[in-house]
C-alpha cells in the first residue's frame, strides 16, 4: 500500500512551506504528516480553508512582515517607496474593493 501524497504546488509555494516548517523545527514531510493525521483523527481542521486568490491580476502575493529578514523587509519597503515615486498608487476605496474581491475581507 502506497502511503504517499502527491500534490501540485508552485515551486515558490513549496519553498515557502519548507521554510515555514523549518521555523517550527520540523521538515515539510513531518508537518504534512502531522496535519494529515490530525485531520484523519478529528475529522476537522483547526482553521478555515479558503480558496486561493486568483493571481491572474499579475500582482505579487501579499508579504507577511513577521516572516521577513531585516534585509527582505528593507527591500519590500523600498519597493513601496519606488511605487509611490513612480505614481503607482490606488485609492483607499480601490484597495478595499480589491481586498474584498481577492481575499474576502
Amino acid at each position: 500500500m502506497d502511503n504517499s501524497i502527491h500534490m501540485n504546488v508552485s515551486p515558490q509555494v513549496m519553498a515557502d512551506f519548507r521554510r515555514a516548517a523549518e521555523k517550527k523545527g520540523q521538515t515539510a514531510d513531518e508537518l504534512l504528516a502531522a496535519f494529515v493525521t490530525q485531520v484523519a483523527e478529528t475529522q476537522e481542521t483547526a482553521f478555515e480553508i479558503k480558496p486561493v486568490p486568483n493571481r491572474a491580476s499579475g500582482r505579487p502575493k501579499p508579504v507577511c512582515m513577521r516572516e521577513l529578514t531585516d534585509e527582505e523587509l528593507e527591500a519590500e519597503l523600498q519597493k513601496g517607496l519606488d511605487d509611490i515615486a513612480a505614481g503607482r498608487m490606488i485609492s483607499l476605496e480601490e484597495l478595499k474593493a480589491e481586498m474584498h474581491r481577492e481575499f474576502g475581507i
